[in-house]
């Protein structure tokens, strides 16, 4: 039987998702400037069946977050939004604050978050 994580999903099937996801943020939402929201990230991600909010989503996005930061210096998650208020949630801005610790302006850093993720993705 394939060892689950805390969620309940297969960890072959998290990870199999999680590269799916940053494939459809990359293609389909950052080449074309454009952000996305938490609903319709959830509907196109067909690996696993997740709720677009919750643990499990934060969690994900946030895993995916650490990922790009790590590799790119930019969190690809801040192209996920709610429907309401066209920002992340509560989820990223914690994690935010943990790799970005001297930040002081955040709106102008969420701003330019998104800018430099679009530029690097932007179509040619």
């Amino acid at each position: 039987m394939a060892e689950k994580n805390y969620f309940g999903y297969p960890c072959d099937d998290w990870e199999a998702a999680k590269l799916e996801a940053k494939k459809y943020l990359i293609e389909k939402v950052a080449k074309l400037g454009n952000d996305i929201t938490y609903g319709n990230l959830a509907l196109a991600i067909k690996t696993i069946d997740i709720p677009a909010y919750g643990d499990a989503m934060s969690n994900f996005l946030d895993e995916m977050s650490r990922s790009t930061y790590d590799a790119h210096g930019f969190m690809l998650s801040a192209l996920v939004v709610s429907q309401e208020t066209r920002k992340p949630g509560r989820g990223f801005w914690t994690l935010a604050e943990k790799l970005y610790k001297e930040q002081k302006d955040w709106d102008y850093w969420y701003h330019n978050e998104k800018k430099k993720i679009w530029e690097k993705y932007k179509q040619s």
